[in-house]
């Protein structure tokens, strides 16, 4: 189904073998959206396995933009097939800090007017486990603080509603996961987050 699309767009897929299980997740790509930390992978470290079949990589600020122009220069370069451009930052009509990354590409693909968007495989934060590239660049202990450090740094409140809204005008539309959590209203969705989180803290002191 994700192969079929008109456009496949994936967070952080900036190197061929980092898609995932392929008989799930599919194997295409045309655009992808990248992390501060995925810019910094791409512009300070050499990455062999640069996929060839991007049309666009997506940043999340206008100086990875930059620098990433300039390492990929297709005057230096002329394998280079694929365009860069950064997000708009959305984060002023949030109600503190920063969203995640699914409302602000949501947002940004609004823009362009797509007929529709389909989400998969994202919860919206309510899983306990982060994604393993991030695992060594965390403090020891961050799972059991990840409630207050999540909240901390992103407004969850802001992106769910901003997703919701989203949704309720059959602009977006997801997976069975996806569409369960926006049928949740926003006193639910916070109070699943709460639970999976406490339920993790408790796990880590029962372990200690």
């Amino acid at each position: 189904e994700i192969d079929k699309a008109d456009i496949v767009i994936r967070f952080n897929y900036i190197e061929n073998d980092n898609m995932g299980e392929k008989d799930v997740k599919g194997s295409r790509c045309d655009i992808t959206y990248i992390s501060g930390l995925d810019s910094n992978i791409l512009i300070h470290n050499k990455t062999k396995n640069l996929p060839s079949n991007l049309s666009w990589i997506v940043c999340k600020d206008k100086i990875s933009e930059d620098l990433i122009s300039k390492k990929f220069n297709p005057e230096k370069q002329n394998s280079r097939s694929f365009k860069i451009r950064s997000l708009q930052n959305i984060d002023l009509a949030l109600v503190k800090c920063n969203s995640v990354f699914l409302p602000k590409m949501v947002v940004d693909l609004a823009r362009f007017s797509p007929s529709k968007i389909s989400i998969f495989h994202c919860d919206l934060c309510l899983t306990s486990e982060k994604y393993s590239k991030y695992a060594k660049f965390l403090p020891k202990d961050y799972e059991s603080l990840l409630p207050v450090n999540l909240a901390k740094n992103h407004d969850i409140f802001s992106q769910f509603t901003i997703l919701k809204s989203f949704w309720k005008k059959g602009l977006i539309e997801g997976d069975n996961a996806f569409e369960e959590i926006m049928k949740m209203e926003i006193e639910g969705y916070v109070a699943k987050f709460q639970d999976i989180y406490l339920e993790k803290i408790r796990f880590t002191n029962l372990s200690n």
